[in-house]
């Protein structure tokens, strides 16, 4: 994984007092590393926790906290740090207690990440990741199926209702999502292009990002390389992720509704290949997806290709997930985040700080000519209690 973000912290002990919070991502239960530390009101997660929820790594030899976006370089008893070569200042200082290093959660706020904070839990919702390189599929190749919303396949007819065909109709007509159904008579076509593109990049670079999952909580962030076989038979795909092998046959035949009624082999493989890491989150951590049965899938055309499915915990009451598959093109690989959020999960905005408020009333004042104008913002300045 491309180290774009780079946190270094030179640090000193001190010792604040831990606190026992609940911490939820996108809703659902975060198992933390370390326990919070909590001083002057001002919460902090330790390194390893902070790159958790960044899906990235941390390294404790280097002090040193990445993923694919973003350089911050910060330093210990100092508020300035450098966000991408650019300086900018944090209100509070890592520091470091029982060679655990701390963050403060404000540095969240710096990979774009939404955090709310109450007296009893700390929520926080990451947002979807972003492709480096835009992609659309390519004209040239189309499967022989010759499919539309009016021409599905039969076994279809017995599973969709007037209303889901209503649906996708909807949906897929916006533009904004592919439209798949299972369809393994395309297998050999498919696999015949994908053999081609497993030779060179992106293909041949793929890796998954994923936080495990047990007892009704995420954890730690894995990060793996992924290989992808096909059977001498060409009846199936041989997938690798680190030490785990598994067998995938399914073909999730893809088009886009409002552009075409051809299958796109070019995204008939992306789709396929998400729909197969979905499965294998799903089967690796004992979720259970047989009450949100569904004859179509739905991917966003973003620039970020997301497949979304609705699993449960079948040991946890009320424990129901939806878990997107992130594809993300990057200038030489492909990577996919899997990510698990609550099917309620809380939207919320954050409270401005009183230096928010106070930086964004200055910069109006120099940006103003007008007298009134000028008035209004001063008096909202002095009325601002320090």
């Amino acid at each position: 994984m491309k180290k774009n973000i780079l946190i270094v912290l030179l640090c000193f002990i001190v010792s604040f007092p831990t606190f026992a919070y609940e911490v939820k991502l996108n809703g659902v239960d975060y198992q933390l590393v370390e326990p919070l530390q909590v001083n002057d009101n001002t919460m902090y997660l330790s390194a390893v926790d902070i790159a958790n929820v960044v899906f990235g790594n941390y390294s404790r030899q280097d002090n040193l906290i990445s993923n694919s976006y973003y350089r911050l370089v910060l330093y210990a008893h100092n508020s300035r740090f450098s966000l991408n070569s650019i300086v900018k200042t944090l209100r509070y200082f890592p520091f470091l207690q029982q060679d655990v290093l701390y963050v403060p959660v404000e540095v969240l706020d710096y990979f774009d990440i939404e955090y709310y904070l109450d007296d009893e839990e700390l929520l926080i919702n990451t947002p979807i990741f972003y492709s480096l390189i835009k992609e659309r599929f390519d004209n040239n190749y189309f499967t022989s199926a010759d499919y539309s919303l009016d021409n599905l396949p039969p076994y279809l007819i017995n599973f969709l209702t007037e209303e889901q065909i209503d649906e996708a109709l909807e949906l897929t007509y916006s533009d904004e999502y592919y439209l798949s159904f299972m369809d393994n008579s395309i297998r050999e076509e498919v696999y015949t292009v994908l053999a081609e593109k497993l030779k060179g990049a992106p293909y041949n670079r793929l890796e998954v990002l994923y936080k495990e999952y047990s007892n009704g909580k995420i954890g730690n962030v894995v990060q793996e390389d992924i290989r992808i076989e096909i059977s001498p038979e060409l009846d199936k795909l041989i997938i690798t992720i680190g030490d785990d092998t598994f067998e995938y046959s399914n073909i999730l035949a893809t088009f886009l509704p409002s552009v075409t009624d051809e299958v796109i082999i070019e995204k008939t493989i992306d789709v396929t290949i998400m729909h197969s890491l979905y499965t294998y989150y799903r089967d690796k951590f004992d979720l259970r997806d047989d009450i949100y049965y569904t004859p179509l899938y739905f991917t966003s055309t973003d620039s970020t290709n997301i497949f979304a499915h609705d699993a449960y915990d079948n040991e946890k009451d009320s424990m129901d997930y939806t878990i997107d598959i992130q594809r993300l093109r990057h200038a030489r690989n492909i990577q996919y985040i899997i990510n698990v959020r609550a099917q309620d999960v809380v939207e919320f905005e954050q409270e401005a700080s009183v230096q928010d408020i106070l930086e964004d009333m200055l910069g109006d004042l120099l940006e103003t000519t007008d007298e009134e104008t000028l008035k209004e913002l001063l008096e909202s300045l002095l009325s601002i209690e320090q």
